[in-house]
């Protein structure tokens, strides 16, 4: 079960903004594109739980998620992961089609608790992936027929991968641009939290994924939530690390940095009014 929200309602706005930016809802008549948002702020200041929010405020938004045939849980976590930023695949209801598909990790993903042991983020990532698009491609749900090109089978099985290696980066991205490119695309949110911890792997997919979304305005958000002191502390010189790219992306303004003041004093009386009444 998720806490309470409480001060964030100016961020969330925003994503949700960017997510309607995405879609072209916020502008009809124009194609949107993908958006970029990188949540920065101390541990403890709440970027899993903001995550957390604009997932809930998508699968309780009847557009996206209609409440005669819901595909998505309302909250990611209810199955006892306090930190989970995406709902596990049996949580989903397997007779619904997807409007949207949202996938997010935490990174380093093993010992999390929101990866099994072994996994890799783009390990996982690309097997969810499959599982929902299969939905999303089928005319009932039901699993009949692969949203993926058949070379991809033996890498991506319609629960787990079979084995996590060093191309699970390329088969994830093989899988997503095949899912954004399609003429009735549906929007794709990938969230990566604890993202100062990203592998070579995944930041390499990353950056390639980006390069593709931006070039044919594919309806993609990437949300990452990277601790605030290794975001400020980066050194200047280095260039080859996960941070560094995600800076570099920012400085272009290709990506919105959001920083997390803490929270007001207003918002903390909340909370204590919450847990201490009276």
């Amino acid at each position: 079960m998720m806490q309470a929200f409480f001060g964030r309602q100016a961020e969330l706005g925003l994503l949700r903004t960017r997510f309607d930016e995405v879609t072209g809802r916020a502008c009809p008549g124009l194609s949107g594109g993908p958006r970029f948002v990188i949540l920065v702020a101390e541990n403890g200041l709440g970027k899993t739980r903001l995550i957390q929010e604009l997932y809930s405020s998508l699968a309780s938004d009847p557009l996206w998620n209609p409440p005669q045939a819901p595909y998505w849980p309302v909250r990611p976590n209810d199955d006892g992961r306090p930190l989970a930023v995406a709902p596990r695949r049996d949580a989903v209801r397997s007779d619904a089609i997807p409007r949207f598909v949202w996938i997010g990790a935490r990174c380093p993903a093993v010992g999390s608790g929101s990866l099994e042991e072994g996994d890799s983020i783009a390990f996982a990532l690309a097997s969810t992936l499959k599982y929902h698009a299969t939905r999303r491609n089928s005319e009932d749900g039901a699993e009949s027929r692969s949203a993926l090109p058949a070379a991809q089978h033996a890498s991506i099985g319609p629960g787990h991968v079979s084995t996590p290696d060093a191309d699970s980066g390329k088969v994830l991205l093989r899988s997503l641009r095949y899912e954004l490119d399609k003429p009735d695309a549906v929007p794709v949110v990938l969230c990566l939290d604890d993202a100062q911890c990203l592998d070579s792997d995944m930041a390499t997919m990353l950056a390639a994924l980006w390069t593709d979304a931006s070039a044919a305005s594919w309806p993609l958000l990437v949300v990452v939530a990277h601790c605030g002191h290794a975001w400020n502390r980066l050194d200047r010189e280095e260039t080859t690390s996960a941070t560094a790219w995600l800076r570099r992306l920012a400085e272009a303004g290709e990506a919105e940095v959001l920083c997390l003041p803490c929270a007001s004093e207003q918002s903390l009386r909340a909370v204590v009014q919450e847990h201490l009444p009276g």
